[in-house]
Order: C-alpha cells, then structure tokens, then sequence
C-alpha cells in the first residue's frame, strides 16, 4: 500500500493505534515522519482525489478511534491531518481547508501541555517448550473485522470513534443500536448480559435531569418514581463498553 494518511494525536493514542492495528488492512504505522494510515482502500481512491482521500479515511479512522476506544476507557481519539503521503517517492497533497490554513497562517497558537501517564504492555501468545508461540489477535483488530461483516458493528464504532465525548446522548445511541440489532427490549434483556434494573438505572440517568442534569438527554420529564440509584457519566460509559463487548462476542 502506497498511499497513506498522516494522523494527530496525544504520542500515547497514537501509539495506541499503531500497536493494535500494526498489521491487516488497513494498519497503523509509525516512522520518523509520523503516524499514518496504510489501506487498500485510500489506493482504490487515488492519489490526486482528495476530498475522496479525506473522506475514505475519516471513515476509516472513525471505526479505528471506535475500536480502540471501546477497549480503553483513557483512550482519546486522534484526528486526521489532511495530509496524504505516497511512496516511493514519498510526496504529498494537502487538502484545499489545509492548504488555505497554511496560507493565510500569522499567528502560532500553542496549546496547554498536557501531561499522561500511559503503561507499556508487552503480549505474547503461548509457547511450547522455548518456541513462543503467535500473539493473540488484538480485540480491537476483532472489533474491526467484525464491523466489515456487520453494519451494525461499524455504524457503533463510527458513532463512539468520532466523538470527542461519550456523552449520554451518544452512549443512548450506541445502546440504541445494540438493542435494534437483537430484535428489541425483550430479546436485549433475555441475553442475560445486563439486568432489567441496570437497563432502568441506564435510562433514568442517561434521560432524566433530576439524574444528570444538563447533561441529560432530555431537559424536562414526567414525572415519575426514580430508581434507588443513578449511574454517573463514567459509569454509563462502563454499561455501555461491557454491553457492546458482549454482544461483539456473540456475533460471528
């Protein structure tokens, strides 16, 4: 694969990225020059297209920031730098927005700096005697490749992956989606992977202001007897990652 698309980011998700998705197509590689997109999908599209090229790899990275994201709450998505690179040559185009930030561009604006912490995990697959054996399939590889065969999976990790926040509404929307691909309320809860209560504690926080003010989904609600508790924003992102994991195990 020539052509490939320049990524932006915290080094931490960026690496991230390049870890999970090292290999397979597309991949995520990094080098001197930066992080970038490898896909047979971008070749298809061809070099001198670049609103093509844009658009074919923000969906791209949507399903990957989705992936990632779904197995890592500290993950934060990174962005495309609309800048596209090909080999050999290594030349590349900017898009048209890019091209007229660069050139009308009079002041630097520097941003906080942002201090994370992130933990270096090495993975290994079984051996036998002093062979190692073959490292297991990252999930979120997983997580990719059941999105080409489900379009459920990818309109999921779309929805998570371009957000820069797994606000209610957005966490409502993904449990939305599982629901309609099991067939509804009833075949959800007959799965046994999340409780009656836990689904009405969901939808009371995620729904009602009283729960999570202006944050929740609606600003005002009938009213109604309350459950005993109230999840808070982190722990509805939690439902929703175990739910969603749950139900990619179960597809095929």
């Amino acid at each position: 694969m020539n052509i490939r698309a320049k990524l932006d980011g915290h080094e931490l998700d960026l690496a991230a990225l390049a870890h999970h998705f090292s290999t397979g197509d597309p991949r995520v590689v990094s080098d001197d020059e930066g992080t970038f997109i490898e896909a047979s999908a971008l070749e298809t599209i061809g070099f001198d297209n670049s609103a093509g090229l844009v658009d074919t790899a923000s969906h791209i990275l949507a399903e990957l920031n989705g992936a990632a994201r779904l197995e890592d709450p500290g993950y934060r998505p990174v962005k495309l730098r609309n800048r596209f690179h090909r080999a050999p040559s290594d030349t590349h185009t900017l898009t048209s927005d890019e091209a007229r930030l660069q050139e009308h561009a009079t002041v630097l604006v520097v941003g906080a700096v942002e201090a994370r912490i992130g933990l270096s995990t090495t993975v290994t697959g079984k051996s036998i005697g002093s062979i190692p054996g073959p490292a297991p399939e990252p999930k979120q590889r997983k997580h990719l490749t059941r999105a080409a065969a489900h379009p459920n999976v990818a309109d999921l990790l779309t929805l998570i992956g371009r957000t820069e926040d797994l606000s209610w509404d957005v966490l409502w929307k993904a449990m939305e989606i599982v629901r309609a691909d099991l067939g509804g309320t009833a075949a959800l809860l007959a799965t046994n992977w999340i409780t009656a209560d836990d689904f009405d504690v969901f939808g009371y926080s995620a729904n009602h202001p009283d729960a999570s003010g202006p944050a929740a989904r609606h600003a005002r609600r009938p009213p109604g007897t309350p459950p005993p508790w109230t999840m808070s924003i982190e722990q509805g992102q939690q439902f929703i990652r175990n739910l969603t994991r749950e139900w990619l195990d179960s597809l095929r």
